[in-house]
């Protein structure tokens, strides 16, 4: 964010300034160099905890202190001003007739955000002054634009579950097609550049698809909201995935920037025939655990999705029976290292899931969550489609 520039004369007009000090000829000094230089919010404190009171009351924007007081000494006050939160932002210049480099040592340390000795200079006191008003004054601006991107992205965070099957999605298909769905995400980022989903084709064919843009944070998120609302009006005009993925990236490749992309696995399960036909986009290799223990590494190559615009997705097909599994993953599976620095392969997602595929799916987040940090360097997603027996 740019900070937006404020005026000598705003910054004065805006400003609220409390002079701490005891000696009442030295408050109305102070009050008189404030005043002739335009400051009109001045309030006056007579000890430090005086003081204190009244910036509980009404915080100032500044505070002018004298360090040497009865009562409650300027160092004390200090360290009693940043013990809460909500007050130790506001700048305080001290002044004081102490010159030695530890009496200055005692004051920062205290807290104090900058001094003026005694007596002292009207010119650089104002100096001193408008710098930190103006500091603070950009300090503010800033706070808020990051409240605001915070918000923001919160709500955006919560518009991008919408691209993401529901519970109650996930228990209709369910009961529709007797496959039921295991599901993890975790993003990267506030935004992710991840999705997955399903779609009830018909009575019997189910789409089941993962998608993985490049990049994560928001570009990767406006791509998955472009991708979804494409898929979204093409899902029912074509049953052939080679020909749906063909199609869809023909529109997608002219939407892209340059430089962005997608791998993706689109497949259709059909389950009266028994089979998943399907087609893939350079994604991670999906894995058909069988029902007798035979597993399957499906290729996942092909062009990258979203790139080049007249490419042909070819369909393939292979069974699909009750008592199968299809395991799908984002990259972040397989080139995250763990605590120690290694990764997983194909070999130990096979070794996790293959003896129980509920039981072994498990092991496989209980591994993620006990040897990866909760931080990944990429957005990950993992899906199970268990074809109930």
């Amino acid at each position: 964010m740019q900070p937006v520039l404020v005026s000598r004369e705003a910054v004065i007009a805006q400003s609220k300034i409390i002079i701490i000090e005891d000696n009442r000829f030295e408050r109305i000094i102070l009050r008189q160099v404030l005043e002739q230089s335009g400051f009109v919010h001045i309030e006056e404190a007579e000890n430090g905890i005086d003081g204190l009171n009244k910036i509980f009351d009404n915080p100032p924007d500044l505070i002018v202190l004298d360090i040497e007081m009865p009562v409650m000494d300027g160092i004390e006050f200090c360290k009693k001003i940043n013990q809460y939160p909500e007050l130790k932002h506001i700048p305080i210049i001290a002044q004081t007739g102490r010159t030695k480099s530890e009496d200055k040592e005692q004051i920062f340390d205290a807290g104090a955000s900058d001094y003026v000795a005694k007596p002292i200079d009207k010119r650089e006191f104002i100096a001193r002054i408008f710098s930190h008003l103006e500091r603070s004054q950009w300090l503010s601006q800033l706070t808020q634009f990051h409240e605001r991107i915070k918000d923001e992205l919160a709500m955006a965070m919560q518009t991008q579950q919408v691209l993401i099957p529901s519970e109650q999605t996930i228990n209709d298909v369910e009961k529709a097609y007797q496959i039921k769905v295991r599901h993890h995400e975790l993003t990267c980022s506030e935004l992710g550049g991840d999705f997955w989903g399903t779609f009830q084709l018909s009575a019997d064919k189910l789409v089941v698809y993962i998608i993985d843009f490049s990049g994560h944070g928001i570009n990767a998120a406006l791509n998955t909201f472009r991708l979804h609302t494409l898929m979204q009006q093409m899902f029912m005009q074509f049953d052939d995935p080679g020909e749906f993925m063909s199609q869809l990236n023909k529109k997608l490749a002219s939407l892209l920037p340059t430089g962005q992309f997608a791998t993706m696995f689109y497949g259709i399960i059909d389950t009266q025939r028994q089979q998943l036909n399907y087609a893939t986009a350079s994604c991670p290799a999906p894995i058909i655990f069988r029902d007798g223990g035979e597993v399957e590494i499906i290729d996942g190559s092909g062009f990258l999705f979203g790139t080049i615009a007249n490419i042909q997705y070819k369909t393939q097909t292979t069974k699909f029976m009750p008592g199968d599994m299809l395991f799908l993953y984002s990259d972040a599976l397989t080139e995250s290292p763990d605590f120690s620095g290694n990764i997983i392969d194909e070999k130990q997602i096979i070794n996790f899931i293959k003896p129980d595929y509920y039981l072994g799916y498990d092991n496989l987040l209980d591994l993620l969550k006990n040897n990866y940090s909760t931080t990944w360097p990429d957005d990950l997603t993992i899906n199970g489609y268990y074809f109930l027996k």
